[in-house]
């Protein structure tokens, strides 16, 4: 009973959470990516209606599940599994109006500066530079009569004073005009690609983490073991990603090379390959994270012996593959340098806290599984990273040149 009467104050904190969030950034700029997202939130809200009734056959038809209140328990902890509480305004959480210029693709202005030019063309983003004087570069000069839809996607000059020349011909929102400070547009365009890359971060670490519970669930379903899916477990998970998800992965430093890549497509919210690897991260993240618990329980361990190797192995993993997501650095390199980070310490010594008292408290149904136990999970827990670290590798080393950043700066 303490559990639940927990669990529903958990719960109300959540709600209570997205509904403050959404009335303080209910003025911030949405656009296709907004939309985007409130698509997959319906869609996980529909999802786990359907979960409930699977969960519900599946729970009644496995004979090892004898108690009616641990087959309700288990699909209200499905449902809640899936329901999109991290995602709730999360957009909002990243986005003031950085979606207006992370997808530029082209600047009209009459300010010449061929060095930053040279910046702008290597974020994949073109000058079209109106004025009389002629620049002293390789730019093609136009006359206003020459004008044509399939010339603005190239550096041009055109050799006018009409600030309003190509309005007719540029009517997406992926070209801004700039006829005050070019410097300021680039220092804007390049935090909002910074923060564009951070909520994908962020989004593909929320689908990783209970798309790895839900298969680890699965699994032990398949494989005939009994499960007994902690309610307060869920939620306090769900409370974790939403701290992470809200508070650290935003501010989460830059990746340096952020204006060396390309635009990214606004009508993609993950590109295909982004979507496969997050899907396989969490295929190996919940089978690490299930052989201790699965030779726990086969060993004759008991439900609390084998939850608890489950949780810290979880937990530890979560940890570690937010440091190996960083940057391209290795992993071990990220966390040395992260000494700085207060948010990231924070996140760590408070991972370190809920391993301790997984091994304190019975509450979730863990138990105390002693020091060397616990070390053992955190070295099973380096299986999936090693597994990311070898896919930055791969996609770092398998793009040269220009198109180098290519694929990880899609996300595709």
């Amino acid at each position: 009973m303490k559990t639940i009467i927990i669990s529903l104050i958990l719960f109300i904190i959540i709600i209570l959470h997205t509904i403050v969030e959404n009335k303080k950034y209910k003025e911030a700029y949405k656009d296709t990516l907004f939309k985007k997202v409130k698509k997959l939130q319906i869609t996980l809200y529909i999802l786990s209606f359907i979960a409930f009734f699977i969960c519900l056959i599946i729970n009644v038809s496995n004979q090892a599940i004898l108690n009616t209140t641990t087959i309700i328990l288990n699909c209200i902890s499905i449902v809640i599994l899936i329901l999109p509480l991290s995602l709730n305004n999360l957009y909002l959480k990243y986005f003031k109006d950085e979606e207006k210029y992370s997808h530029i693709k082209t600047i009209v202005t009459n300010i010449y500066d061929k060095k930053l030019y040279k910046e702008f063309n290597k974020a994949d983003i073109n000058i079209i530079y109106i004025g009389k004087e002629s620049p002293d570069n390789k730019i093609k000069t136009i006359e206003e009569k020459d004008i044509k839809v399939s010339l603005l996607k190239k550096n041009l000059h055109i050799n006018t004073t009409n600030k309003k020349i190509v309005d007719k011909y540029l009517k997406d929102n992926t070209s801004i005009k700039e006829f005050d400070n070019l410097d300021n547009i680039y220092t804007i365009i390049k935090n909002a690609r910074g923060t564009h890359d951070n909520f994908i971060r962020s989004l593909t670490y929320i689908l990783r983490t209970y798309l790895s519970l839900i298969i680890s669930y699965l699994l032990l379903l398949a494989a005939g073991f009994p499960i007994e899916y902690n309610l307060l477990c869920i939620l306090s998970i769900k409370v974790l990603t939403i701290i992470t998800s809200h508070y650290l992965y935003k501010k989460l430093p830059h990746d340096k090379d952020i204006m060396e890549r390309k635009v990214k497509d606004k009508n993609i919210l993950l590109g295909t390959q982004e979507i496969f690897l997050t899907t396989i991260e969490a295929f190996v993240i919940a089978f690490v994270c299930l052989v201790p618990y699965m030779y726990a329980i086969s060993q004759g361990g008991t439900q609390a012996l084998g939850n608890t190797l489950y949780l810290v192995t979880f937990i530890c993993t979560q940890v570690l593959i937010t440091f190996s997501k960083l940057n391209d650095s290795f992993f071990i390199i990220n966390i040395i340098k992260s000494y700085k980070n207060l948010r990231l310490i924070i996140y760590t010594i408070f991972s370190i806290i809920l391993v301790i008292l997984l091994n304190k408290t019975t509450l979730l149904n863990t138990r105390n599984i002693e020091l060397q136990n616990n070390i053992s999970c955190l070295v099973l827990s380096l299986i999936p990273i090693i597994f990311v670290e070898l896919t930055k590798l791969a996609r770092f080393s398998t793009k040269k040149g220009k198109k180098k950043h290519e694929l990880k700066n899609n996300k595709k």
